[in-house]
């Protein structure tokens, strides 16, 4: 066999080699790909997060609060709601959160009342379904008509904790 015939031979064998590694790794990603829709077909889960302020900061009675988010089908049912742990009472925040096309989103809820001064607070951000949107939407109609906030007790079953930062009020 000559030298030249030799160097064909060993190009197509690492030729088919290299070809065989290809389609090994291209099979590998098809099926990581199928069993990723597989086991997520509905693609990843809603996150949001509160980037400001930050847990232990000092809040005035009505706080800015800003953060991130993804994959949020609806965003108006993302709501913030301030948590008195003292009291042991929620509050949904009365105005909803304004979302940026980018997931940014910035709203603003009232902490606490005028003598809250150094009392702790969280706020909490929640993702609802229908029932725990409509239940938190009843209880915040006479609020925003005028009426007292007396807060709820619990939060509603279908109300998905999202993130959650500890506050205390100035």
């Amino acid at each position: 066999m000559s030298s030249e015939t030799s160097h064909t031979s060993n190009r197509g064998r690492i030729a088919t080699w290299v070809g065989g590694i290809v389609a090994a790794i291209i099979a590998g990603v098809a099926v990581a790909v199928i069993v990723n829709w597989i086991n997520d077909p509905d693609g990843p889960p809603p996150s949001a997060v509160i980037t400001d302020p930050a847990t232990g900061a000092y809040v005035d009675r009505v706080a800015r609060v800003a953060g991130t988010s993804s994959d949020i089908d609806d965003p108006t049912r993302v709501m913030l709601i301030v948590y008195w742990p003292d009291g042991r009472r929620y509050y949904p925040a009365a105005e909803p959160l304004d979302f940026e096309a980018n997931g940014d989103w910035s709203g603003r809820a009232s902490v606490g009342q005028g003598g809250d001064s150094g009392v702790g607070f969280d706020l909490i951000l929640v993702l609802n379904d229908d029932r725990a949107q409509r239940q938190l939407m009843d209880y915040l109609e006479p609020v925003v008509a005028g009426g007292s906030a007396p807060g709820i007790t619990d939060l509603p079953e279908g109300a998905q904790r999202l993130d959650t930062t500890s506050v205390t009020r100035l």
